[in-house]
């Protein structure tokens, strides 16, 4: 069965958020002949992009030749997993809450994104070396024995380095790869990367059913699966850890939102131990003024979604930490309530921004409170934007 929202979309623009930053600053990193593994220090640091900047990265781009969605739609899985290469960009973004067999938590998060320079024409692959996409992926790894985040992200002009493959069922950039069942009404996934110091490999099967996320007059389509059950290993040099747990994946792909400007964005994913998954979206103004509105998705544990609005739902800084100096500006807990609904939420991962080439924060979290009067606690992912400059 696959659900379909009537309602506007919840959280696109917080997913897209960093799509076209990271891919504008990385067209000159690819066309410069670096493309590659980036961690935290590769020298890019971190990139502040205005809408100015990442408009004229565009202006340099083809638009005729893509299609932008337009019109009903209906998701037809399995070939929606794998890539659009008529729309202009498109993007791929998994986390998976986790736990090892001791209890601690860990998170591993994925993020792959494909932006179109040009067209793809008929005689295309026989030129290789022409910049016709430009793709861009990043993961983070986490575990709750130790403090860091193994966190890496690369650039590719596809050429065989990074693309997708829907007869293999695979999308990729180097050896990070998220594959899928080819099969009709398959429900499993695959998800394998290796960084400098880490390896990952997950199984995962979708638990709910698939929701659909764009109206028929937005320029964009996607969808998202709430929850898949997920199994694997994390391994490091301290040796393999087996893991077990949830995860969230997102999908999108058309005419995705244009990151920077004056507007900030707070994330929140969380799947709770009831077998409920909530998406939240807060948006504010760089400068603190203005109205801050929350958006929200809920889905009971039997998969049937609820959108909540900022009529109803609130989403706040509570009790900031002042022991936590080396990130001011992003906040660790926060307080959610709504319908039912009373979560307090505390980030878990390491006090420092990873330096991608776009900033923010994005990080792991647990969650404790009540949902519909009884107690829940839970894991999830809280991504921040915004805080850095006005």
């Amino acid at each position: 069965m696959i659900g379909k929202l009537s309602t506007r979309t919840v959280g696109m623009a917080g997913l897209c958020l960093a799509v076209l930053g990271a891919l504008a600053v990385g067209v000159t990193r690819v066309i410069g002949g670096s493309e590659g593994a980036s961690g935290g220090d590769a020298g890019l640091g971190s990139v502040a992009l205005s809408v100015e900047a990442v408009e004229a990265f565009l202006a340099g781009t083809e638009e005729s030749g893509f299609v932008r969605p337009s019109g009903t739609w209906q998701l037809a899985l399995p070939e929606d997993h794998g890539g659009h290469s008529l729309s202009r960009a498109e993007t791929w973004v998994l986390a998976a809450h986790l736990e090892d067999a001791e209890g601690q938590p860990a998170s591993v998060q994925f993020a792959l994104s494909r932006f179109g320079l040009a067209p793809e024409t008929p005689d295309a692959a026989a030129v290789s070396w022409e910049l016709r996409s430009l793709y861009h992926a990043a993961v983070a790894v986490w575990q709750g024995g130790g403090a860091e985040m193994h966190a890496e992200e690369r650039f590719s002009r596809g050429a065989g380095a990074a693309g997708q493959d829907g007869e293999a069922g695979e999308v990729w950039l180097d050896d990070w790869t998220l594959s899928y069942a080819t099969e009709e009404g398959a429900r499993d996934l695959t998800f394998t990367a290796r960084l400098d110091s880490v390896r990952v490999a997950l199984e995962l099967t979708m638990a709910k059913p698939p929701e659909q996320t764009a109206d028929a007059d937005q320029p964009f389509r996607g969808f998202v699966v709430p929850r898949l059950t997920v199994s694997g290993r994390i391994e490091t040099e301290d040796g393999v850890t087996p893991v077990s747990g949830t995860a969230w994946l997102d999908r999108a792909w058309g005419e995705l939102p244009l990151p920077g400007g004056p507007l900030g964005y707070d994330r929140l994913q969380v799947q709770l131990d009831d077998g409920s998954d909530l998406s939240l979206v807060r948006t504010r103004r760089r400068d603190g003024r203005g109205v801050v509105t929350v958006d929200g998705l809920l889905f009971d544990p039997a998969g049937e979604a609820e959108t909540l609005s900022e009529d109803v739902l609130s989403m706040a800084q509570h009790n900031a930490d002042a022991t936590r100096p080396a990130l001011v500006g992003f906040p660790r807990v926060w307080r959610v309530s709504g319908p039912e609904l009373d979560l307090q939420v505390e980030a878990l991962g390491p006090d420092r921004e990873v330096s991608f080439v776009v900033g923010g924060w994005t990080v792991p979290v647990r969650v404790e409170g009540e949902r519909a009067g009884v107690p829940v606690t839970g894991l999830g992912t809280l991504q921040m934007t915004g805080y850095e400059t006005p």
